[in-house]
């Protein structure tokens, strides 16, 4: 298998107004071929290219105080139309004040469509989904409906319902955990993983049901067929000519992995 370097992009919706998607900052694809994102209404709050533009003169403090309410949780329709936004404050039900730092940070669906999002409130980050009824849900276990999350996790969607969270513990070694929403309740279920994994592995979101999920190191691109099972190597760096620092991102197809690859030169 050799790389691509060159990929064909197409829109997802023709004839859409550009506008709509200004300061989209993260999405997933919905089961009908919609999406669901992340959007941050302020993105032209800064007037760079303005010519009377003076960073020492800007209102940097109203800035940073109304940035964060500026995230929203957004659907768009079949045309690419926003249909309905929502905030983190809404969800939460928080008196929000000027000190306190709130924003969505990313979002994902599972094969069910469940919403599950990642969110920053006071410099914790913390993983939150939302059920049939676009509701925040409970952790199973706790009365709180936030799972306050470590500084070091990698979270993404795999080949069964629900999402994998690879994240750091407080003695800095590595958990692999399967998230699932149940009866309206956010479960946390720790899986066993190879000994292949280390803390220096990445996850790698898969999009075909019969590979849970894959991962890849300095090596290559490993897949990971169910639970527990050993990771087999799919394609190394070294025939594709790659070299792993200059990877980004990893997402498996069917028959084919897609990479986010930075150049010295060019993003590609």
């Amino acid at each position: 298998m050799t790389a691509e370097a060159e990929p064909i992009f197409t829109k997802l919706f023709s004839g859409t107004d550009e506008a709509d998607f200004l300061g989209l900052t993260d999405f997933d694809i919905l089961l009908d071929g919609t999406i669901c994102g992340l959007l941050c209404e302020n993105t032209n709050t800064i007037p760079y290219e303005g010519p009377t533009f003076d960073p020492d003169t800007f209102d940097w403090d109203t800035y940073y105080e109304n940035y964060t309410t500026q995230y929203r949780l957004v659907w768009y329709n079949e045309n690419g139309c926003v249909t309905q936004k929502m905030g983190l404050s809404m969800l939460l039900e928080l008196d929000q004040t000027a000190r306190q730092t709130m924003a969505f940070t990313s979002v994902r669906c599972d094969a069910l469509d469940h919403i599950y999002l990642t969110a920053t409130i006071d410099d914790q980050e913390y993983l939150l989904a939302l059920d049939e009824n676009e509701n925040l849900c409970t952790i199973q276990g706790s009365s709180s409906k936030m799972l306050a999350l470590q500084s070091g996790y990698q979270w993404l969607r795999c080949g069964e319902v629900g999402m994998l969270l690879w994240e750091k513990n407080t003695s800095d070694t590595m958990q692999l955990y399967h998230m699932v929403m149940t009866d309206d309740a956010l479960w946390k279920t720790q899986i066993t993983y190879a000994d292949l994994m280390t803390d220096q592995v990445m996850l790698a979101e898969s999009a075909v049901q019969d590979c849970w999920y894959g991962i890849w190191d300095t090596v290559g691109i490993y897949r990971v067929a169910e639970k527990r099972a050993e990771p087999e190597l799919l394609y190394s760096w070294k025939d594709l000519k790659l070299d792993s620092d200059d990877v980004a991102d990893v997402l498996l197809l069917d028959c084919k992995a897609l990479l986010t690859s930075y150049g010295r030169a060019r993003g590609r």
